[in-house]
């Protein structure tokens, strides 16, 4: 990929057998599409 279109990749790190509770995760999930889609970068 060109450095013109560089792209910021996140990732999130879960344990093999690891319980998620998926009301939770979804809400994360959610948050994290909306701050890119705003275009804030939180720091």
């Amino acid at each position: 990929m060109p450095a013109s279109k560089a792209t910021t990749r996140r990732a999130i790190d879960l344990r093999e057998g690891a319980r998620i509770d998926p009301a939770a995760f979804q809400a994360l999930i959610r948050a994290a599409v909306a701050l890119t889609l705003a275009g804030k970068h939180p720091r």
